[in-house]
C-alpha cells in the first residue's frame, strides 16, 4: 500500500500502469483516492484548501483514466465548491455522457441546480435520477426532490 500526497500515489500508480478512482466523501470534508489498495486521506488537510485538493487530484485521475466516471461527479463537486457553476456542469455532462442511464450524475446535477436556486432544473436532474434509480434509492431520491418544495 501507497500512502501520501493525492499526487505521490497517483505518480505511483501511473508507473505501474493503473487507473486511478476518485471519490469525494462527506462534501469534501474527506478526500480519499481508491485503487487496489492504495488510499489517500485529506485529514488535515485545512478546509479552505480542499476544493483545490479535490480538484487536483480528479483532474489527475482524469489524466491517467479519461473514462473514470466517478472522478467527474468528484470534479463537478470541487469547482462547485470553488464557485465556478459553469465548470461544475461541464464535468457533470461528461459523466452523464458516460453513464446517462445512471442515478449519480443526475442526482448530483440536480443538487448543483438547487444549491444555485434553479429549482426547475434540479427538479429536472432529479427525476432523471429517479427514473434511473431502483429501491431505497428512488425512495430517497423522491423525498430530496420534494425538499425543493411546490415553487
Amino acid at each position: 500500500m501507497v500512502v501520501g500526497t493525492p499526487g505521490r500515489v497517483l505518480d505511483h500508480l501511473q508507473r505501474k500502469g493503473g487507473t486511478a478512482s476518485a471519490a469525494l466523501i462527506g462534501g469534501l470534508q474527506h478526500r480519499k483516492l481508491l485503487k487496489r489498495g492504495y488510499v489517500i486521506s485529506a485529514h488535515g488537510v485545512p478546509p479552505e484548501e480542499r476544493a483545490a485538493l479535490a480538484r487536483r487530484t480528479a483532474e489527475r485521475a482524469l489524466e491517467i483514466d479519461p473514462m473514470y466516471k466517478i472522478a467527474y461527479n468528484a470534479l463537478a463537486y470541487a469547482y462547485h465548491y470553488a464557485g465556478d457553476f459553469d465548470k461544475s456542469i461541464w464535468a457533470i455532462n461528461k459523466y452523464i455522457e458516460l453513464a446517462p442511464d445512471e442515478a449519480n450524475p443526475h442526482d448530483t446535477k440536480g443538487d448543483l441546480y438547487a444549491a444555485r436556486g434553479e429549482i426547475g432544473q434540479a427538479r429536472v436532474a432529479y427525476d432523471k435520477a429517479i427514473n434511473a434509480a431502483d429501491g431505497d434509492a428512488s425512495r430517497w431520491l423522491r423525498l430530496k426532490r420534494q425538499d425543493l418544495g411546490t415553487s
